[in-house]
C-alpha cells in the first residue's frame, strides 16, 4: 500500500500532546563529564525528546517534524519553558537564522536569512509573516511583549505564501499555545533575581463537563528594572529597559459532537516601560568624519557642540555608557493589545472544514525626549490598529493517492498613526543655527527670543494606512509512490490599500504670541511691548529658528493601490528509507506594496511590491536509533524589488537628510543550514544549530551613500552596494545547547541546561556606515537546578548573558543634531525560578 500521510482528526485542529525538553546551550560542562565518567546515564529518569518527536503544523496539520518537506525548526514547550524564553528576542536563540530587533511595539522587527527588518513605518508590512493559533498578525507591533503558556513555536524559512498568508515571502513565525484539555492541569510559576526582577506565571485548566465543555486560563507579570540608570535629577530612581507587563488568556474548547470542536479564546496584555527608544547614544559622537574633516568645520554643528552652548552651562553629554542614562523628559511607553478568535472544526465523513474568525487590536503611546537634562524636545507615536480577519478551508483527499486543502482568507486592517512632536524652553537653544544662536544670545530680549522660538510648538503628522485583502489558495500532495510524494500550492491575493498624510501645527510657539504683542518701528525692530528693544536682524533670527521645524507642512492624499498577486510551491519529496526524507522546492511570493509619500515634497511616492523566488534543497535524517538526528539545507533566495528605508541628504530638513521607503533593484540569499540532535545518554541531550547566510545586494549601483559619507563636505551621493553583505545579517550563526537530568537522592533529579548562541561580525546600521560594525559576539544562557522525580517542582538558578556581553540589534547614526544611537540587546540577568505543576 503506498505510503500516505495520515489525517488524524483531531478535536480542536491543534492535536493535544506534550513536549518535552532539549535545551540548547554551552555543552563544554556537559561533555568534560561525560568524558572523565563523571555523567552516567540513569534508568529511571525520562529520556529527553529529540527532533524526530516534534510535531508540528507548519502545513495546517499535525505532523513529525521529520515528516515535514520544507525547512522548519520547531521549539518545544520545555525548551522554552527551561530557557523562560516567551518574547522574540528569547525565540531567535533557539532556531537557525532567527534574527529579532524589539526595541518597543512599533518597532519590532522579525527577520529570517537577515530580511525582514520593518523600519518604524506603519504602512510597511513584514517580509516574515507571524502567526499565533492560526491567526495572521496584520501588524507588528502584535508580536511585541510576552507569549507565555506556549505549546511550542514553529519557524518555517522561506516562502510560505500558498497556506500561511500574504506577506510571508521569506518565511513564518508560528506561535501555537497550549490548548484546553478535559484532563486536570494547573502550573504555577515565581521569579525573582537582579534588578528586582520579579515575575508570575500561572494556568489552569480542566473539564466543566467532561467530554463536552473544557477551558485553559493563564496569565503572567513581568517587572525589572532597567539597566540604564537615568542621573537626570527629574527622573530620581528612573531606569530604562525596564519591564513593567501583565497579560492573560481565557480559553474554552467545545464538543458539541464526536464530529464538531469550537475552540474559543480570548487575550488581553498590556506593558508601561521606560524604553530607550530612541536608544541611547552608545557609540558616542565623533569629532570627524571618516575621511579625517572636522564635522564642526566653519558653521556646521554637531549634537555634542550644540550641547557645549554658554546656554546649557558647560554640560557635557552622556555618551559612550553602557550603565547610565541621562534623559529628564521621557514617560513610560505604553503598549497593549487584546485579541478574541473562534476556531470550529467540523468533520464530515473524509472531509475536514475549518473557520477562524479573529479580531485583534494594538495600542503604542511613546511619549520620548531627547538624550539629555534639558527641556529640548518631547515626541513619540500614538498608534491604534485593528484587524478583523477570516478563513475558511477545507481539508480532504481523493483516492489513496491524494490530499489537498483549499480555502479563502480575508482580512480587514486599520491603523490610525500620529507622530507627536513638542518643543521646550531649550529647544530654540538647541536647534538655532550658530549664526541665529551668535545673534540672540547677546542681551535679555534676544535670549527671550531665542526660548520663544520654539517653546510650546507642537506638529503633528498623521498617517492611515488601511487595507482590505482577499485571498484563495490551496496546496496539494499526491504521492505517487509509497517513497515520493510531490507537493504543489498556489495562492492569488487581491488588495486594497489606502494611506493619507498630513503635518500641521497643532499649537504654535511662544514666539508667534509675543511677536503679535510687540509694536515694531518701519525697520522692524521692537519698539514696545514684549520684545522692546530686539533688533530687526533678532527677530528675524527666531523667526528663522522657528523655521527649522516647520518644513514639509501640509497635507496629501496617497495613490491608492488595487493590486492581485501570486504565490506558488512546486515542492518534490522523497523517503529514501524510513529515517531519511530528502526534499527540494521552488517557491514564489510577493510582499504587497505601500502607499507612501515624499514627506519633504508632498507628493506620492508608492513603494512596489517586494517578489522573491526561492530554491530549497535539503534532507531530513536519524539513526536507526534515534539517537542522532540531523537536517540539512541549502537555500537561494533571488528578490527582486526589495522593500528597504533610503536615507539622502536634504538640506529642506532640520538634520539635513531625509529618510524614506524604496524598492532596492535585487537581493540574493545564498546559505546552508544546519540543525540536529544527539541523544549522548538517555538522561543528556545535545542541540546544535548552525548557518552560514551569504545575503548580499546583487543589484544596487544607485544606492544613497550612507550618511557619514554622503554628510561631509562635498560628499559623495551615490555609492555601488552591489556584492555587499546586507545589514542585519551575520554571515555566520550558530548555537550549541544541552538539557541533563541525573537523580541525586530523596528521590530528587539534578536538572542543567544551557544555551550558546554565536553571531558573526555584521553591521547593523541600515545604510552600511562603517560606524555600524559590530564584532563577532556570544550570548550564553544556562541554568541548574532539583526537581521532583515526578516533575511538579523544580527549584532553579538561571542566568542569561551570563558574561553580561554587549552588543545590539541595530546602530543609527550621527547627524547635525544627533550622536551614534544603538538599540541595545538584553543585560546579564541571574535569578531563581521556583516551578509547581499538577496533572
Amino acid at each position: 500500500m503506498k505510503q500516505r500521510i495520515k489525517r488524524t482528526k483531531t478535536p480542536y485542529g491543534v492535536g493535544e500532546k506534550r513536549q518535552l525538553s532539549s535545551g540548547r546551550a554551552s555543552i563544554a560542562a556537559a561533555i568534560f563529564l561525560l568524558a572523565s565518567g563523571q555523567i552516567q546515564a540513569a534508568d529511571n529518569v525520562e529520556p529527553v525528546q529529540t527532533l524526530d518527536q516534534i510535531v508540528v503544523h507548519a502545513r495546517d496539520r499535525a505532523e513529525k517534524l521529520q515528516d515535514v518537506p520544507i525547512p522548519v525548526s520547531a521549539i518545544t514547550g520545555k525548551t522554552l519553558e527551561n530557557n523562560n524564553a516567551v518574547a522574540f528576542q528569547d525565540f531567535a536563540k533557539l532556531a537557525p537564522n532567527l534574527q529579532a530587533h524589539v526595541p518597543n511595539a512599533r518597532q519590532t522587527s522579525i527577520s529570517i536569512r537577515g530580511v525582514g527588518k520593518n523600519t518604524a513605518n506603519d504602512a510597511l508590512e513584514p517580509s516574515v509573516g507571524v502567526i499565533i493559533d492560526g491567526v495572521p498578525s496584520a501588524f507588528i507591533s502584535q508580536s511585541w511583549g510576552n507569549f507565555p503558556d506556549l505549546d511550542h513555536v514553529e519557524v518555517l524559512r522561506g516562502p510560505q505564501g500558498t497556506l500561511l498568508g500574504k506577506n510571508t515571502t521569506l518565511g513564518v513565525v508560528n506561535i501555537v499555545t497550549k490548548a484546553p484539555s478535559f484532563s486536570p492541569e494547573s502550573s504555577f510559576e515565581l521569579s525573582a533575581g537582579e534588578r528586582h526582577t520579579q515575575g508570575l506565571k500561572a494556568s489552569v485548566g480542566g473539564s466543566v463537563q467532561d467530554g463536552v465543555l473544557a477551558y485553559r486560563a493563564s496569565a503572567f507579570v513581568e517587572r525589572q528594572d532597567g539597566p540604564f540608570n537615568d542621573i537626570a535629577p527629574q527622573q530620581a530612581n528612573a531606569t530604562f529597559g525596564e519591564r513593567n507587563r501583565e497579560g492573560g488568556r481565557l480559553q474554552f474548547l467545545l464538543l458539541p459532537s464526536a464530529d464538531l470542536s469550537v475552540r474559543i479564546s480570548a487575550d488581553r496584555q498590556q506593558s508601561a516601560e521606560l524604553i530607550a527608544f530612541t536608544d541611547p547614544p552608545l557609540f558616542g559622537d565623533p569629532a570627524f568624519f571618516p575621511n579625517g574633516t572636522s564635522r564642526t568645520a566653519g558653521t556646521a554643528l554637531t549634537y555634542t557642540s550644540r550641547l557645549a552652548r554658554p546656554w546649557f552651562g558647560g554640560y557635557k553629554p552622556l555618551v559612550d555608557n553602557w550603565d547610565t542614562v541621562d534623559n529628564s523628559g521621557s514617560r513610560p511607553t505604553r503598549s497593549a493589545s487584546n485579541g478574541l478568535s473562534a476556531e470550529v472544526n467540523w468533520n464530515v465523513d473524509d472531509l475536514t472544514f475549518t473557520s477562524i474568525s479573529a479580531y485583534r487590536d494594538s495600542l503604542f503611546d511613546a511619549n520620548n525626549a531627547n538624550w539629555s537634562r534639558f527641556d529640548i524636545t518631547q515626541f513619540g507615536a500614538l498608534i491604534n490598529q485593528k484587524q478583523l480577519s477570516q478563513e475558511f478551508r477545507v481539508s480532504s483527499s481523493i483516492g489513496k493517492d491524494i490530499d489537498y486543502t483549499a480555502g479563502v482568507y480575508l482580512l480587514k486592517s486599520e491603523v490610525d498613526a500620529l507622530d507627536r512632536f513638542r518643543f521646550g524652553a531649550d529647544a530654540g537653544a538647541f536647534y538655532a543655527t550658530a549664526a541665529s544662536y551668535n545673534s540672540l544670545n547677546t542681551s535679555a530680549v534676544g535670549r527671550q527670543l531665542l526660548q520663544d522660538s520654539l517653546r510650546g510648538l507642537y506638529t503633528n503628522r498623521p498617517a492611515q494606512p488601511n487595507t482590505n485583502s482577499v485571498a484563495e489558495f490551496g496546496q496539494l500532495n499526491w504521492h505517487a509512490t509509497d517513497k515520493a510524494t510531490l507537493t504543489i500550492g498556489l495562492r492569488r491575493t487581491h488588495e486594497n490599500k489606502e494611506n493619507s498624510y498630513n503635518n500641521f501645527i497643532a499649537n504654535d510657539s511662544a514666539f508667534t504670541a509675543n511677536l503679535a504683542a510687540t509694536t515694531l518701528d518701519g525697520a522692524g525692530n521692537g519698539i514696545a511691548g514684549v520684545y522692546n528693544g530686539a533688533t530687526a536682524a533678532q527677530i528675524a533670527a527666531a523667526r528663522a529658528v522657528r523655521q527649522t521645524q516647520l518644513s514639509g507642512q501640509g497635507a496629501v492624499a496617497g495613490k491608492k493601490i488595487d493590486a492581485t498577486s501570486y504565490a506558488w510551491l512546486i515542492n518534490p519529496s522523497y523517503k529514501l528509507n524510513q529515517d531519511t526524507l530528502l526534499y527540494t522546492s521552488l517557491g514564489y511570493g510577493e510582499k504587497s506594496g505601500s502607499v507612501q509619500f515624499n514627506t519633504t515634497t508632498l507628493a506620492p511616492q508608492n513603494v512596489d511590491p517586494e517578489k522573491a523566488l526561492d530554491f530549497e534543497l535539503g534532507f531530513k535524517s536519524s539513526l536507526p536509533d534515534h539517537r542522532l538526528v540531523l537536517n540539512g539545507n541549502f537555500y537561494e533566495t533571488h528578490i527582486k524589488g526589495y522593500q528597504q528605508n533610503l536615507t539622502v541628504v536634504d538640506a529642506t530638513t532640520a538634520t539635513g537628510f531625509r529618510t524614506y521607503l524604496g524598492n532596492v533593484e535585487g537581493v540574493t540569499l545564498r546559505g546552508v543550514e544546519l540543525e540536529g540532535s544527539f541523544a549522548l545518554l538517555k538522561n543528556l541531550a545535545v542541540n546544535f544549530s548552525g548557518a552560514y547566510n551569504r545575503a548580499f545586494y546583487s543589484s544596487f549601483s544607485n544606492a544613497p551613500c550612507a550618511s557619514d559619507i554622503s554628510g561631509q563636505p562635498s560628499g559623495q551621493q551615490q555609492c555601488d552596494y552591489t556584492g555587499k553583505q546586507l545589514p542585519f545579517a551575520p554571515k555566520l550563526s550558530a548555537s550549541l545547547g544541552f538539557d541533563y537530568r541525573t537523580p541525586i537522592t530523596g528521590g530528587y533529579l539534578l536538572h542543567a541546561f544551557g544555551n550558546t548562541t554565536y553571531h558573526g561580525r555584521t553591521n547593523y546600521n541600515a545604510g552600511l556606515a562603517e560606524l555600524g560594525w559590530l564584532n563577532a559576539y556570544s550570548i550564553v544562557d544556562a541554568g541548574i537546578g532539583l526537581q521532583t522525580s515526578d516533575g511538579k517542582l523544580e527549584l532553579a538558578l538561571v542566568g542569561k548573558n551570563l558574561a553580561d556581553q554587549h552588543y545590539v540589534t541595530n546602530i543609527g547614526t550621527y547627524s547635525n543634531q544627533a550622536a551614534i544611537t544603538a538599540t541595545p540587546g538584553d543585560r546579564r540577568y541571574i535569578g531563581v525560578v521556583l516551578r509547581a505543576k499538577q496533572f
